[in-house]
């Protein structure tokens, strides 16, 4: 069930290392939006190595530029860590979204900003990341002075 209606419309963001996994992203996001009465109507791509890294990340600037514009509303991923392996950044694109009445929908997770539970699994998975990043730098920190002293 397509809608016309710009409320029914969707982007879909892709970050992988070839065309071929792009093309398959694609493909899996498409059919998930169709089932939720979607159509996409944009995408925005960044091509990377398998480390996450992304030239430029022009697609997710693109996305981020375009919200608010009412193309689309919802922008689907087909995992948290296509968009970002950062907690912080996550946070903070969720946020952007959130604040632009656009709703993030991830095909591997279940994960969907606008339902509770997957708001409430943020703020456990911010808690975490900040936590773990806190030790790391305690262990980091003390190690360092150990070398010091020795």
């Amino acid at each position: 069930m397509n809608h016309t209606t710009p409320n029914s419309q969707a982007a879909a963001y892709l970050r992988a290392k070839d065309r071929k996994s792009l093309a398959a992203q694609l493909e899996a996001i498409c059919a998930r939006a169709a089932q939720d009465g979607f159509t996409i109507t944009n995408a925005y791509f960044d091509l990377g190595s398998s480390s996450g890294v992304a030239s430029g990340c022009k697609g997710q600037i693109d996305l981020l530029d375009d919200l608010g514009t009412g193309r689309f509303s919802v922008v689907y991923v087909s995992s948290l860590d296509r968009l970002t392996r950062s907690v912080s950044l996550l946070t903070k694109m969720i946020q952007r979204l959130t604040s632009s009445n656009v709703t993030l929908k991830v095909l591997d997770s279940g994960f969907d900003s606008s339902r509770p539970e997957s708001c409430m699994f943020l703020n456990i998975l911010t808690a975490l990341g900040a936590d773990g990043s806190n030790k790391a730098y305690r262990r980091h920190r003390s190690g360092f002075l150990s070398e010091t002293k020795a």
